[in-house]
This record gives structure tokens, C-alpha cells and sequence, in this order.
């Protein structure tokens, strides 16, 4: 009784991982593009913050709904993010496959057939559709403390990936900038581009700094891929277990039986 109070206490909403993995790259896109627009964002806040004041607007209502906007469109680009980032898992691959040094972990890639196999799910799954999220609900059915917490670093996983995306989504706009500034146009078919002043979308700096956290961040999901596969395969012998079934069989077991099993020296002395 006291193991299953503590699973369900330990146990975490899924909304929460959706939250963290949906949102946290919505607001490092936010901020990217703040940062990355220089002089013209610092001047769109000002302009918007004088609006409020002149028009005398309650200020708390304006807050609100702009708030449920950015909530809703966060959790869809995060959404958006976590699909299209898969492209991120061909990135490293390909570094992979050139055998760069850093990228050489044998558990990136792993078939878990022969693992799911101590599962015992044949009868009721196919071993082709059979792969680590019969792991994690396999988990969370017999043993929630474990399936919670292999969970949770799987949508560490997933928003390293997704993080990934939104950094090289940053650096491929700092990038396309980068070519008006070259050739010093001020404007484009008669719109004036923005001014970013000396450190925003299409300078040098800027740039660099994008790639350079996709990078690391792209690094990042490599090892935490790499090391949530090898947390599987460690944990799948005890996952394997129901919570009961050690205890089952001491029960079930015959008191004499556990005597006469019993090698120890007391026993033996006794047994003389």
C-alpha cells in the first residue's frame, strides 16, 4: 500500500512535459528575435508602451489578452517545433555516419526487440510495431515512479531537439539578412529594412552565437538520446518485474519449503 502511495505522488501530469517541451522553445524564439531585431524591437516596445499610456487603456485587460495570444501561439509553434524537428535527428546522423569524433555512442541507435521481447506483449503487439514508447507505457502501467522519471528525461530529449530547431531557425534569418548588408542596401522594393544596429540579424556576431548553440544544442540531444537509450536497457530487467511479484512469491512460497531451501550455516546446524 505504501509503494503505490508513493507512485502516485511522484507521479507528474503529461501536461507538464507538454508545457516545458512546447513552450521553452517558443520563448527562445521570442527572445531570439528581440534581440535579433536591435534598435527596431527596443522601438516597437517603446511606441506600444506610449500607446497604452496616451490612450489611457486599462493596462491589466490589454495584458490578459495579448498573454492568451502568446500562450496559444506558443504551445502551436512548439508543437510545430517538435514535429519538424526531426530533421534534427538527419543532422546528427550524417555526422554520424562520417564518423566524426564526439558522435561515435553505440547506444544513439538501438534496436529494442530483443529487450521488449522480456515484456512478454507478443500476443497482443507485433514485434515490428514494438519500440521504446512500449517501454515507457509499460512503465507507467506496472511501475509509474519509473515510467514517470524515464518520461521526464525524455522530454529533456525532445526539447533539446526542439531547441535545436528554433536556434537554427535564428541563424538561417541572421543568415538571409546578412546578404542586403553586404551589398549595403538601406531598402528593398521601397521598404526600409530594419535596423538592427551592431549586433542583430545579419551581423556576423549574431550569427555566430546562433550557430554556435545549435551546435551544442544539436549536441546536446545526441547525448541525452544516448544515454535515456542506455537508462533503458539498464531499467528494463526491473520494469519488467510487476510491483508485486517478489512479493508474491515469498508469500506464495511454503514456510517449509524456505527452511529446507535455507543454506545458511545456522540452518545447517540445526538440520545436524
Amino acid at each position: 500500500m505504501e509503494d503505490s502511495k508513493i507512485s502516485e505522488n511522484v507521479k507528474v501530469p503529461n501536461f507538464f512535459y507538454d508545457l516545458i517541451v512546447f513552450m521553452t522553445p517558443s520563448l527562445t524564439l521570442l527572445l531570439g528575435i528581440f534581440v535579433g531585431l536591435g534598435n527596431t524591437g527596443t522601438k516597437i516596445i517603446e511606441t506600444h508602451i506610449k500607446y497604452l499610456k496616451i490612450n489611457d487603456i486599462n493596462f491589466l485587460i490589454v495584458f490578459v489578452f495579448f498573454f492568451i495570444i502568446f500562450l496559444f501561439l506558443a504551445y502551436e509553434y512548439g508543437r510545430l517545433a517538435e514535429a519538424l524537428s526531426n530533421c534534427i535527428g538527419d543532422f546528427v546522423r550524417f555526422f554520424r555516419r562520417k564518423k566524426i569524433l564526439f558522435t561515435r555512442e553505440k547506444d544513439y541507435n538501438i534496436n529494442f526487440k530483443t529487450e521488449i521481447s522480456k515484456l512478454n506483449l507478443h500476443e497482443f503487439l507485433d514485434d515490428d510495431r514494438m519500440d521504446k514508447w512500449t517501454i515507457y507505457f509499460y512503465a507507467l502501467r506496472f511501475q509509474p515512479a519509473i515510467g514517470s522519471d524515464i518520461l521526464k528525461r525524455y522530454a529533456w530529449e525532445k526539447l533539446s531537439r526542439s531547441s535545436a530547431f528554433t536556434f537554427g531557425i535564428l541563424f538561417c534569418i541572421s543568415l538571409v539578412l546578412t546578404i542586403p548588408k553586404i551589398f549595403e542596401f538601406h531598402s528593398i522594393f521601397g521598404y526600409s529594412l530594419i535596423d538592427t544596429g551592431g549586433f542583430g540579424f545579419g551581423s556576423l556576431p549574431y550569427s555566430l552565437i546562433m550557430f554556435l548553440l545549435f551546435f551544442i544544442t544539436c549536441y546536446e540531444y545526441y547525448r541525452r538520446r544516448s544515454w535515456n537509450n542506455d537508462l533503458l536497457i539498464k531499467v528494463l530487467p526491473v520494469i519488467a518485474l510487476p510491483n508485486d511479484y517478489v512479493v508474491k512469491r515469498v508469500v506464495a512460497k511454503p514456510k517449509k519449503e524456505i527452511i529446507e531451501n535455507d543454506e545458511s550455516p545456522r540452518t545447517k546446524r540445526k538440520t545436524k
